[in-house]
């Protein structure tokens, strides 16, 4: 059990230096692999074009044909006015989602992708990310195998105990104040243990010997 929880300890350490290192790797080695974001960019805006292009074309394209099939029924101006308007505003709409879809993968910082990109052009990224586990780890590993009795733990239990003394005088002051305050009656808190608040020790009450049967009957009769 204990190897299992230093074992998952540690692997939690790990994760969390590996989860830090990342932004690091990546900003120390965003040269190396700037180009192959700016190419995935290019990419994506194609694809977006590709989309946008797509959709909106096959509007236009519905909206042409009935400005032609009204001017084949001789409709009137107003009819194929609005028509020609529809046909202005859905270029214009196009036109407008294509610079969106451009500027918003243009500004996109694209970080996932790019720490998947530096992986791939930049295997030895994985050194930095082995050194911070390792100052992470150290410190971890060096409170392990500290022994019971050495300084380290000596000191932090003596201030462990005077934090835990110091917070029970607080609760008794309190406790007292309480009674005082509200009831107008001195109460101290009433302490059955010989070490509180650690209570590890209870007080030993000293109590009348029960009697016997024989006892309680002469008692009786006796008072008769």
């Amino acid at each position: 059990a204990r190897i299992i929880s230093h074992a998952l300890r540690l692997s939690f350490i790990c994760f969390i230096a590996i989860i830090i290192s990342k932004p690091v790797e990546s900003f120390l080695l965003q040269d190396t692999f700037k180009e192959e974001v700016r190419l995935l960019k290019c990419e994506k805006i194609a694809e977006a074009h590709s989309l946008i292009n797509l959709t909106s074309d096959d509007q236009i394209k519905t909206l042409e044909r009935s400005l032609s099939l009204a001017h084949t029924k001789m409709e009137n101006d107003e009819t194929l006015r609005k028509i020609q308007d529809e046909i202005i505003t859905a270029k214009e709409d196009k036109a407008k989602s294509l610079e969106k879809a451009e500027n918003h993968i243009g500004e996109s910082s694209f970080f996932i992708q790019g720490i998947v990109l530096m992986h791939e052009v930049n295997p030895s990224c994985w050194y930095i990310s082995v050194i911070l586990c390792f100052l992470f780890v150290v410190p971890a590993l060096i409170k392990m195998f500290l022994p019971a009795k050495s300084d380290y733990y000596q000191q932090k239990g003596k201030i462990e105990v005077g934090l835990v003394l110091e917070d029970y005088k607080l609760f008794k002051t309190a406790y007292s104040e309480a009674f005082e305050n509200n009831l107008a009656i001195e109460v101290n808190y009433e302490e059955h243990f010989e070490d509180p608040p650690f209570n590890t020790i209870r007080k030993k009450i000293d109590r009348q010997p029960m009697l016997t049967q024989d006892d309680f009957i002469k008692q009786i009769y006796n008072a008769v």
